[in-house]
Parts: C-alpha cells; structure tokens; sequence
C-alpha cells in the first residue's frame, strides 16, 4: 500500500507512479528539482514584487517556463548549457508534460516576487484551479538564460474551504473530506462534504496499527524499545522486505518506518507482533464507526495475494465470503501461496476496491488522530515524534503551526491524506479527506494540492 510524502528537492527518480508495489512516497507527483549549477541556495528578503505588466529580465523568464511547459522544446534558447547538462531536455519534457497531465495546461504567471535581479519565487498557474510554486534563477546579463528552477510547492487555487468543497464534488467517483476542531473527544465540524462516508483508505489504515501498539505501551505490556526479529516480509513501499530474515529491529523503529514511509513490512511485522484481532478491536476503541466492513484485518502481504489473483477470480470469491468465511482463506490458500508469483498487473486499474481494502470515514480518521493525540501525552510516549516525521506539506506551510502529523495512503483508484494540526494558539484540528473512484485511476496531484490547500485555508479562518 502507498504513503505521500512531501520533501524537497523533488527530482526523485523512486518517486514517480508505478502500477504496482510502490509507496506513496509521493513528491507532489511528476515535480522535480529542475537546477543548474547557478541555482541560489539561500534566498535573502524579497524586494518589491513584481507585476505582470513589468518586463524584467525575470518577469520574461517566468513567461517563457509557462509556454515551455505547454510547448517543451527548443530548450537551448531558455536554460543555460549548465542547467540543461543537470536536467536533459528529455527529461524536462517528461517533467512538464507529468504537469499539464495532472494539472491541464499553464495559464500565466500568478506573480513573481524577487529576491535579488536574478533570482526569485513564482508562481504559476494552471487550468485545473492549481498554482504551482518554482524559485527561479537567471543569469545576470543577457541572454538571461534560466539557470535553476526549483518546483517547490503546488496547491488548489481555491480562495476558501466551501470553494474547495466545490471542487472536490465535481471530482469523478466520491469525495468526502471533515474539518474540525478537537475540543477534548469531541469533533467540532468547521468544514465537511461527505464527513461520515465510509471508504476505502490505503496505507491510512495504519494508524489503526499505531493506536493499538500505542495502547499495548500504555498499559506496560511493550515498550519502544522492545527489540523483535524481523519475520514477516510483504512488498514495498518501504525497505524492509530486503533485510534478512530474523533481523533485530526496535518497536519505535517499525512504528517510525510504518508511517513515515509506510513500510509495508514494517506494518506486516506490528500486525503479527500485536495479533489481528486486536487491532479490529482498537477500530471500535479508537472510534470507526463501521469497523467489521475491515474485517478481517489484513496484513499488506495478503492484500496483494488476494488483489494478484492467487487464483483465478480468487479477489471476487474473497469478497463474497463472510468474514468467517474470509479469516479461513487467510489462514489456507492467501498464507500458502507464494508472494513471488503474485500478477505483476494487479494495479494497474482499480481493483476491487469497495470490498477489499481498509475502510474509514474522514470524521473517523478524526476520531484516531484524536485518539492518539489523547493517548500520547505522557512523557517518554513517542506516537506523536513519530506522526510528524513526515508532514507531507511545504515547509513553508508547516512551520506556521506548532504540530504537524501525518498519515496519507492510497492504491489505484484510492487516496486518503489525515493531518493532526496544533495552531500556534495551541488549539488542535483534524484536516481528513478521500477520494475513490471505482472506475479509472486518480489525479492524485490534483487531490494532493486539495489537501494541502484545506491545511492553509484553514490557518487562515482561524487566524492561527
């Protein structure tokens, strides 16, 4: 199962979409770190910003990338020889063309805001309502050619959360999303579409996961620093599916691993280590209001059997079997059957994914952000280091809050983002959405800019 992860630089070879097998790990798709070997590092105090009217060598430069990005060619007459040895042309076109497929064609330049002559921020926007962020450096004299470009956030356009919501309706397949503020248990709802909609959620699901090693820790039956042999081995994302078996390895180091990179053997190994069962016990604990339909709990590794095709049409006879039904294929043909001779195509469209999967509701992601927001207070208890390794925002954006968690997944069809947010006034929120479609592959940085944009919007109507 997958996991979107946001870092900086962004041209990452690991991160681009694989049909099959790969994490989430996902760098605002298709953006990459496009720079030469002029590309400022540090930038100083912006000067004055510029409009679009103005023709400074800049001005023209971020002109000339919006029509690059329609139009990739004749790249000699825009990068300097330096930027495009780092960054080939055919690799800039695979770059620009991964964006007007995401987010349709480049419109204009939003605003570029200098931090010296040759140097500054911009921001592009596209037709799908998406305004990407790139700092941009140009030689000093002319020809001006651009010499490092960076692509460093991209977000919806949208100017408030009900604009948002509007958007996120008029996506294919459904949409739910819940906005709110924590007061002690309870959600108080700022925002929401679809709040109590029950779908599938990929790797988010691990926080189920978390909550009940959270809990074991809590009552003194583990610790952190509990080391166990590695014995389970699934299939990436993650790394740890190339490490011998038998391995030692830290309860914090499977927990750190299972979330912020969402090793799928890092999860396998936790769900054995603490039992299927009462994990499905920790979904009605940590507040899922329909937990059975999760039932049983799966492991990643027997996600992928199933979904591979252990048998001919063996996913739709899973499905149709009671849980009772289900736990017997576990424990006979899904344990028996090789992981080495699952279909190498299983996920290349959606795959029954509304009655294969692990199910949530944004309210109920609330919930178990909430829970282990509750849960993790005491001190030495390391479940919240452990949610904000990866924030999956701009870093930008999260150092306007004083906490940022994190739990995102998806498999095609599929995407959920959670984020657990403490303002600067030390109040506390959940930012939670899904999409699902049952029918196609998702634009997956489009709904990646959604999320991000509620984040911000919603620092601004709390004025945090």
């Amino acid at each position: 199962m997958r996991h979107r992860k946001f870092k900086y630089p962004f041209l990452d070879e690991a991160v681009k979409i694989q049909p099959m097998f790969r994490g989430l790990c996902w760098n605002l798709v298709f953006l990459g770190t496009l720079t030469g070997a002029s590309c400022a590092q540090n930038r100083t105090a912006p000067h004055q910003m510029v409009s679009p009217q103005t023709t400074s060598p800049l001005e023209k430069r971020a002109n000339d990338i919006v029509a690059n990005i329609n139009t990739p060619k004749d790249f000699e007459q825009l990068y300097s020889s330096d930027f495009l040895a780092a960054v080939p042309p055919a690799k800039l076109t695979e770059i620009y063309s991964g964006l007007t497929t995401q987010f349709g064609k480049a419109v204009r330049v939003q605003k570029v805001v200098p931090s010296s002559p040759s140097a500054g921020h911009i921001s592009i926007q596209f037709e799908k309502n998406m305004v990407a962020g790139m700092n941009l450096d140009i030689q000093n004299k002319a020809p001006f050619l651009v010499t490092g470009l960076v692509i460093t956030s991209t977000e919806n356009g949208s100017s408030s959360l009900e604009d948002l919501i509007g958007e996120l309706k008029a996506l294919p397949g459904q949409t739910a999303l819940s906005v709110v503020k924590l007061d002690g248990s309870k959600l108080v709802s700022i925002a929401a579409h679809n709040p109590d909609k029950s779908l599938a959620i990929g790797s988010t699901f691990k926080l189920y996961v978390l909550s009940e090693l959270v809990r074991n820790i809590a009552a003194g039956k583990r610790h952190w620093g509990d080391v166990i042999e590695l014995k389970e081995a699934s299939l990436p994302s993650g790394f740890l599916q190339t490490w011998p078996s038998g391995s030692p390895i830290t309860l914090h180091t499977l927990a750190s691993l299972m979330i912020s990179i969402s090793d799928n053997t890092a999860t396998d190994q936790l769900i054995t280590t603490l039992g299927r069962e009462p994990i499905e016990k920790m979904m009605a604990t940590a507040g899922n209001s329909n937990p059975a339909r999760s039932f049983p709990f799966l492991k990643t590794v027997e996600m992928f059997k199933i979904k591979g095709e252990t048998q001919p049409n063996f996913a739709s006879n899973y499905a149709a079997k009671s849980i009772a039904g289900r736990r017997q294929l576990l424990a006979t043909a899904v344990a028996t059957f090789p992981k080495e001779k699952i279909a190498p195509d299983f996920l290349t469209k959606p795959n029954h994914i509304d009655k294969i999967e692990w199910f949530a509701s944004p309210n109920d992601l609330a919930r178990v952000m909430n829970w282990l927001r509750l849960h993790s207070t005491s001190t030495g208890d390391k479940a919240r280091g452990v949610l904000s390794i990866n924030k999956a925002l701009p870093a930008e954006e999260a150092a306007q809050w004083n906490y940022v968690g994190y739990k995102g997944g998806s498999e095609t069809g599929v995407m959920s983002m959670t984020y657990l947010l403490q303002s600067k006034k030390g109040d506390w929120y959940v930012v939670s959405g899904t999409w699902n479609n049952e029918a196609a592959p998702l634009n997956e940085g489009q709904f990646a800019g959604f999320m991000t944009k509620a984040v911000t919007l919603l620092r601004g109507r709390i004025k945090s």
